[in-house]
């Protein structure tokens, strides 16, 4: 297996525009009629103007009981609006999105085919016209094959993979919250393009996660995090809009990501199938050469 000081994807352009392409598609697909771009970036420490030391920065403060049951609540609002029982009910889906993509410059059109067998297992193949690549998490490990080998993945983007298992329509999180398996409390409240939203701090695997449920139909509109990226750590945005029953349940078809505040993709779901029959190898590595 390659370790993580063999994870180079900069080795060719084209290799480096796919990775990124697919590392913002890996179950994040949906979309959002809020702007997040700019919520909540992390602090940096200030500094003294007299001595230019760093001042101290100041632990969070522990959320209170209450913010603690709001914000539970508020996700368990979400999940029900979304679907409720039916998502249980929901073990696989196979998405098949169309979009572009935003990456070193460059945009990029792009044809998505994203698999997820619940709870931990994801697929995704990119079609574009740098070429094809595939992305799999068999719920341990994750890797990436292009027509030069396979790429193993660092053990850093575990909790990326599993961020966007949860995260694609918000149906995985829902799932979690219905069991009792989410860890959130309630932050705060906005006016954002003439809409209400709910702020819920999440504490999911990959760190804290913001996010915005309309408070009108109670749906999961936005979040923001910071996310693991080819090059380097990132401050993400997801904007999800567009909500439409599939299987019983509510999924947003248009979906724009924003990387720093610049937009990365934007793309629409162009069909949905639930339950399907998988080939269990379909998330096994391929047996292929690795990279070099």
């Amino acid at each position: 297996m390659n370790n993580g000081k063999d994870f180079d994807l900069k080795r060719t352009r084209r290799v480096s525009v796919l990775v990124a392409v697919t590392a913002i598609f890996g179950g994040m697909l949906g979309g959002s009629t809020a702007v997040f771009a700019q919520a909540n970036p992390p602090s940096t420490p200030s500094q003294d103007a007299g001595s230019g030391a760093k001042k101290a920065e100041q632990a969070p403060a522990a959320p209170s009981a209450a913010s603690i049951e709001k914000g539970k609540a508020l996700v368990l609002a979400a999940a029900k609006a979304a679907g409720g029982d039916a998502l249980k009910a929901i073990h696989n889906m196979q998405v098949d999105t169309t979009g572009q993509a935003f990456a070193q410059g460059q945009t990029v059109d792009v044809q998505l085919e994203l698999t997820i067998e619940y709870p931990n297992h994801l697929h995704t193949q990119v079609q574009s016209s740098q070429g094809n690549l595939q992305q799999a998490f068999d719920g341990t490990n994750g890797w990436i094959v292009t027509d030069q080998g396979v790429i193993d993945l660092p053990e850093e983007y575990v909790p990326e993979f599993k961020r966007g298992i949860a995260l694609a329509g918000a149906w995985g999180m829902y799932r979690d919250a219905m069991d009792g398996k989410i860890d959130a409390h309630s932050v705060d409240e906005e006016q954002v393009d003439g809409h209400k939203v709910e702020i819920v701090e999440w504490a999911s695997t990959s760190g804290p996660v913001k996010l915005y449920f309309d408070a009108g139909s109670h749906l999961l509109t936005g979040a923001h995090f910071e996310a693991v990226t080819p090059a380097g750590p990132v401050q993400a945005d997801q904007r999800w809009s567009d909500f439409k029953t599939v299987s019983g349940c509510q999924y947003p078809y248009h979906n724009t990501v924003f990387h720093n505040g610049q937009k990365f993709t934007e793309t629409d779901v162009k069909s949905i199938k639930t339950n399907i029959t998988i080939d269990p190898a379909y998330f096994s590595k391929p047996q292929t050469p690795p990279a070099k």
